[in-house]
């Protein structure tokens, strides 16, 4: 009987010493000196702190404190995961005595894991491959390239390029107009990629389309007092322009 008791007693003292406590906390990244102290279970070795940083849609970050309760390979580690319009770091430190995570705060700086896009603004011959200068996108997730095409006066087209970062939760879209004037007076092509230097792509052309059956007025002299009916004619609208649309403004070199 004495010699089980002394087996159990044995047995006690290697589980109580295999159990580390650690400080236990959730909440914002500057946490309160009062914290929870918890036991945590046999064969865990690791006290963490956690800082968890999110951006795109919404923005914030949140401190965890505990026990390890993963693989013991995430310590000392910054992770990073796409969430559809957030972007998520997770940042995670490690330490292995008793209460050592009081203190233990991971590093908050994130732009290790940013990434870097080619930027540009100007003639499209200038603003295609990857010999573009480059800029941190902070809190921005994307890279981003805009094709902005015209013909609004004479017959010649303009042609105007843009790239940088940002953060659109759609992309691919396509937005074209016409005076009557022109087939195609104007169009913006926005297209978005994933990753650092990806936005090397070169400038989109767009062509009318075939007509698509929708009929508008259209006019686009502007005259002191308004328009007058001498001004309007019936427009075949072409390819993806299948809605109407008013746009009101001052034309260039033009006085109030």
């Amino acid at each position: 009987m004495k010699r089980l008791i002394q087996i159990l007693l044995a047995a006690t003292l290697l589980c109580s010493a295999s159990s580390i406590q650690c400080y236990q906390y959730q909440g914002e990244s500057i946490p309160p000196q009062q914290q929870n102290v918890i036991t945590c279970k046999p064969n865990v070795a690791f006290c963490t702190s956690t800082l968890i940083r999110f951006n795109g849609m919404l923005n914030g970050e949140t401190l965890v404190k505990g026990c390890l309760s993963e693989n013991e390979n995430i310590c000392n580690m910054t992770i990073t995961e796409d969430k559809n319009v957030m972007h998520v770091y997770k940042s995670v430190q490690c330490c292995d005595m008793d209460l050592c995570n009081l203190d233990l705060l991971p590093d908050v700086s994130t732009k290790d894991h940013e990434i870097q896009c080619f930027v540009c603004n100007g003639n499209p011959a200038g603003c295609s491959g990857d010999q573009l200068p480059t800029t941190w996108c902070g809190e921005q997730t994307r890279c981003m390239e805009i094709s902005i095409g015209g013909a609004l006066t004479g017959d010649g087209r303009t042609r105007f390029m843009m790239k940088g970062c940002g953060n659109a939760a759609s992309c691919g879209g396509f937005a074209a107009f016409s005076d009557g004037h022109q087939p195609l007076s104007y169009y913006a092509a926005m297209t978005c990629c994933n990753g650092s230097a990806c936005n090397t792509g070169t400038f989109v052309e767009s062509e009318p389309g075939k007509e698509n059956g929708l009929e508008v007025t259209s006019c686009a002299k502007a005259e002191k007092g308004g328009l007058s009916l001498g001004h309007m004619k019936r427009t075949k609208c072409t390819g993806t322009m299948t809605q109407c649309l008013d746009i009101i403004g001052e034309a260039p070199n033009q006085s109030s």
